[in-house]
Formats: C-alpha cells, structure tokens, sequence
C-alpha cells in the first residue's frame, strides 16, 4: 500500500482534483484489470484511448485517475490528476 502522493513523485504535475493522501493498492494501465484501491493511468495508445475507460474504471473502484486531460463529469470520492503525458509515468 503506497499514498497517491508518494506514488506521484515528479510526475509533472499540472492538475489535481481531490485527495493525494489516499492509499493506493495497485496500478493500472489496462483498464480490464482495476480493482479497488487502484491508480488507473489513461494513456492515449494507437488503438485504443485509456481516458474512454475512466467511468467504467471507477465503476470497478478505481480511486485515483492519472490523465492528459480532466473528464468532465468528476466524481468527490475518485482523486484525478493531470498530466502533460501520461504515458511517460
């Protein structure tokens, strides 16, 4: 278990809406494999664009989101931060 805000060390930082201090159990980049506790990072591949999964991962009880760009629709329980590139963290 590591605190949002450890885990977000140098990371470029520009945005943050929420909590930093919260526990953090697990990262994801897939989408498919989120579970509670979880920093879910949304990176824009090729393919697939990982922001179009942030409403379904916190469904899946993802509590913090690393993303190049804010949803519009912000939940008060669920930390997102904004970065420049997020495939670079």
């Amino acid at each position: 278990m590591n605190l949002l805000s450890d885990l977000l060390y140098k990371a470029g930082i520009e945005e943050v809406s929420g909590d930093t201090s919260i526990s953090i159990d697990k990262v994801c980049f897939d989408s498919r494999k989120v579970e509670a506790d979880t920093l879910f990072i949304a990176i824009r591949g090729t393919v697939v664009d990982g922001h179009h999964f942030i409403a379904e991962v916190i469904a899946k009880g993802a509590t913090a989101i690393v993303c190049e760009e804010m949803p519009e629709e912000r939940f008060q329980s669920v930390t997102y931060v904004q970065v420049k590139d997020s495939s670079l963290h």
